[in-house]
């Protein structure tokens, strides 16, 4: 029992964007220039990127239409969409360098209206630990465009 009160007490004095978050935000940067694009902070450290993967369910059969078509899952690279991730505790200054151009994106941090409602919800207590932390922010999605 004192197991079971000391795991709800912690969950509801500790921010819920902090326990089911974390410090970090992800950021989808679509792009057409996904080969050569890097990113990197404004003080000059590169980000570290990764490929977006999407779950995409092909057909087997020679007829689409067949009843006996058999369907599976496969994941797919989306060469056109990179994820980073960023801090969310303040505002991002990032510098976005493809082949022959640069381009810097201020990216703002957010609140997540969805975690200042689950930390409400939780007693309001939460509200100081995420508002501190700033993990319940969030930064937009950036399209990069290059010349």
């Amino acid at each position: 029992m004192r197991t079971i009160a000391f795991f709800v007490l912690t969950v509801l004095l500790s921010g819920c964007a902090t326990v089911f978050k974390g410090y970090m935000s992800e950021v989808e940067i679509t792009t057409h220039f996904s080969d050569s694009l890097h990113v990197y902070l404004k003080e000059g450290a590169e980000v570290t990127t990764s490929y977006k993967i999407q779950r995409v369910t092909e057909v087997d059969s020679g007829f689409p239409m067949a009843r006996s078509a058999v369907k599976h899952t496969v994941d797919k690279i989306d060469s056109t969409t990179k994820i980073i991730q960023l801090r969310s505790n303040r505002d991002q200054s990032i510098v976005l360098k493809g082949k022959d151009s640069e381009q810097q994106y201020m990216a703002y941090a957010k609140l997540g209206a969805g975690w200042f409602i689950l930390d409400l919800v939780c007693g309001g207590v939460p509200i100081i630990v995420d508002a501190i932390t700033g993990n319940w922010n969030y930064f937009d999605n950036i399209q990069y465009q290059g010349k």
